[in-house]
């Protein structure tokens, strides 16, 4: 069905024909102030504007001056001072002084120092056909000791040369007899000596049991 059997249609059930839609006429514009009024009204709110007080503001810093705002970096910049790098301390370590040195050093072992003491080996014979005695012993000490060292048995009974039962005669080597008081000139001349205070100074060979042969 088409557009105009349409409105035929309603036609004749006696609707009305619907009416074009009209603008509303424009509202006329306020008829202009005259000049005087404007200019009177601009005048007063000038006046009131001007009038009206003002919320306190901060007081503002002192704003410095461009000189002194372009030396102010200058000044508060922290002064940069290239300092040498300090010498590594190559100082020798302290020396230690005699005290500490003798204290911190360890105490010589058993047998250390003795090496400049010289040693010596002794043969001691019986006339009785007894064992020969053979030891070692140092050069700072009396045969009669070296042989209790070497746990041996020398003849001998007050060992500070005040009797002959420790006197033998040398046959070989080189000693040193220190104080006694048993023998006479003519006894050591003739080999005799008192092992108790005889001290080394070679190799030597002795015959002991010697105290009855002294002045025969």
């Amino acid at each position: 069905m088409g557009i105009r059997d349409r409105l035929k249609k309603r036609l004749g059930r006696g609707e009305a024909k619907p009416q074009p839609r009209t603008r509303p006429s424009p509202r006329p514009a306020p008829p202009p102030e005259p000049a005087g009024r404007r200019s009177s009204l601009l005048r007063a709110e000038l006046a009131g504007a001007a009038a009206a007080p003002k919320p306190d503001a901060p007081p503002a810093a002192d704003a410095p001056t461009p000189a002194a705002a372009a030396q102010a970096p200058a000044a508060q910049a922290p002064a940069v001072v290239n300092r040498p790098a300090p010498a590594p301390d190559v100082s020798p370590p302290d020396e230690p002084t005699p005290d500490t040195a003798s204290a911190s050093a360890p105490p010589p072992a058993e047998g250390e120092g003795e090496a400049e003491v010289a040693r010596y080996t002794v043969r001691v014979l019986s006339p009785d056909g007894e064992p020969e005695l053979l030891f070692t012993m140092r050069s700072d000490e009396f045969v009669c000791d070296g042989a209790d060292r070497a746990g041996l048995e020398v003849p001998s009974s007050c060992r500070s040369g005040g009797c002959l039962v420790c006197c033998g005669k040398l046959i070989e080597g080189e000693v040193e007899m220190g104080e006694q008081y048993v023998l006479e000139d003519e006894d050591i001349a003739a080999g005799f000596r008192l092992l108790c205070c005889t001290e080394l100074r070679s190799d030597a060979v002795f015959i002991s049991h010697q105290e009855h042969e002294v002045g025969g």
